[in-house]
């Protein structure tokens, strides 16, 4: 997060722009400082975020601030009304998971919460510590930025990581993993076979390192421009050390049913054609 940087050094209330790296839209980044924090936004990809460098808590961020895409803390902690109970979660909450086919026992299994103060599905991320690094929240309301990803800044290069393991898969089923872009998305991959998500849109050395394991690497990112960059991008930077394969669907593959999954990336694992 080299911006940060940058954008401390300015006085407060100041904006500049620096380089945005990892956007094929645009080099200009616009980054500002305010009393509470520093910020940056792309007109271009669209992408936002703010790392918080005076306030207590997150509420008190979204409160000055309105909802970012993206925020960026010393220490992640979750939602202060964070609630696992599935008896707690409004409606809406209980239709956003139940319409993506994640039920009660995957709702435990990933420790997924509601946040009421949020109106938010929280999905957290941990580290191999079982560390939380991460958070990321669904807003239901369409007056709410779709996504809010909590990040902590010292520790940005872990994936959301599905936890299928079955003694009974064949062998087949980890000589590759597959690469969705939301946390639901590894929810529902990761029923199917083992899977990963980026949050995000770049790929750190890190989880480069990570996914040079598997002999073969599939992407299913969103089939949007942004999506498609994104996977291109990525490839152009796995390619050199494993195979890698792309898949690109009309829908995410949260809105697909588990055979509809299953059938895609079985043929994703038999095409003899690979990106390399």
């Amino acid at each position: 997060m080299g911006w940060i940087d940058t954008a401390k050094k300015l006085p407060i209330g100041g904006k500049a722009y620096t380089e945005h790296e990892g956007c094929t839209t645009s080099k200009k980044l616009w980054i500002y400082r305010t009393p509470e924090g520093v910020g940056c936004f792309c007109n271009k990809c669209g992408y936002k975020s703010f790392s918080s460098t005076g306030l207590r808590n997150l509420q008190e961020v979204l409160a000055k601030h309105g909802e970012e895409t993206e925020l960026v803390v010393n220490d992640v902690t979750l939602p202060e009304d964070f609630t696992a109970d599935v008896e707690e979660f409004s409606q809406e909450a209980l239709l956003w998971l139940y319409k993506a086919d994640v039920r009660n026992h995957l709702i435990n299994a990933y420790g997924i919460g509601y946040s009421k103060e949020l109106n938010r599905v929280i999905i957290p991320v941990y580290d191999e510590h079982n560390k939380l690094v991460m958070w990321q929240g669904r807003g239901l309301s369409n007056k709410q930025t779709k996504y809010l990803n909590t990040k902590s800044t010292k520790k940005q290069n872990d994936f959301f990581k599905s936890w299928i393991q079955s003694d009974t898969s064949s062998d087949d089923s980890y000589s590759s993993v597959v690469v969705v872009e939301d946390a639901l998305s590894v929810i529902k991959v990761g029923q199917i076979t083992k899977a990963v998500g980026v949050l995000g849109t770049s790929l750190s050395q890190k989880q480069i390192n990570y996914l040079s394991k598997f002999s073969l690497v599939i992407f299913w990112l969103d089939g949007d421009r942004a999506g498609v960059n994104a996977s291109t991008k990525m490839v152009k930077k796995l390619s050199m050390v494993t195979n890698t394969h792309r898949i690109f669907t009309k829908k995410d593959p949260k809105k697909l049913s588990y055979a509809e999954i299953e059938e895609i990336i079985n043929s994703a694992r038999h095409n003899t054609i690979t990106d390399n």
